[in-house]
């Protein structure tokens, strides 16, 4: 048994994978971009998304794709209309980026958002983390998506609250990737982390997964009382 595997061994992943799958069935955000197969609309989702909240990207992007709503129409937008429809997102070198990936897709790839890991990394803005959530998100690829919540949540399941090293939560995403289910397995763990297994008081008694995590039950608030009985998670669309 592969040393990993050793190490969880206590973890029912078939367990968790079942349980966290029908929470998000449930339980999910309604997001835009969740709602469309469009490789367009969905990379400008993940770009907004980089480095701000989720609450804040939903106008703009809803009015960013009016505005631009292909690869061809951005890659020939002055960039002056581009950062204006920009405006309220700040870190404008995100959007040229996006612009940019847009024109390289246009002339190097006939329009079309390239299916190889190799080829997404090559995009301008386009890192580690946005490449596997464009390979998965977009283009139904098996791969785990692994941002900083993917990294907690993985962390407190299957090793306890002190989570581990990255190098072993790689390994641990892949190794949990359910089969033929990537896109709702990694939305899954990104809503879970945002909205009930918080960095500073994750609600344990309103999670799914809480009866197989290892760090079910070990965060508690100032006063004593189980964090999650202080503060109850109330649905977000």
């Amino acid at each position: 048994m592969p040393a990993l595997l050793q190490k969880r061994r206590q973890t029912n992943m078939t367990a968790v994978q079942k349980a966290l799958l029908a929470w998000f069935k449930a339980e999910g955000r309604q997001l835009p971009w969740r709602s469309t197969s469009d490789h367009y609309a969905i990379i400008v989702s993940e770009v907004m998304l980089q480095q701000t909240q989720v609450k804040r990207v939903i106008p703009i992007y809803l009015s960013f794709l009016r505005r631009f709503p292909t690869f061809d129409i951005l890659a020939d937008a002055s960039a002056a209309d581009v950062i204006k429809s920009w405006a309220g997102m700040g870190y404008n070198r995100r959007v040229m980026n996006l612009q940019r990936a847009a024109k390289q897709i246009v002339e190097m790839h006939e329009g079309v958002l390239p299916d190889n890991i190799t080829a997404l990394r090559s995009l301008p803005g386009v890192g580690e983390y946005t490449a596997a959530a464009l390979s998965c998100f977009a283009l139904g690829n098996e791969v785990a998506v692994i941002d900083t919540n993917v990294r907690r949540v993985l962390g407190r399941i299957f090793y306890g609250p002190e989570g581990a090293h990255n190098k072993e939560l790689s390994i641990t995403a892949n190794q949990v990737l359910p089969i033929d289910d990537a896109w709702s397995w990694n939305q899954a763990l990104m809503d879970l982390g945002a909205t009930i297994c918080s960095s500073r008081r994750p609600a344990c008694l309103l999670c799914p997964v809480r009866s197989d995590c290892k760090a079910s039950g070990t965060f508690t608030a100032p006063n004593g009382i189980l964090a999650e009985a202080q503060e109850p998670y109330k649905r977000k669309r």
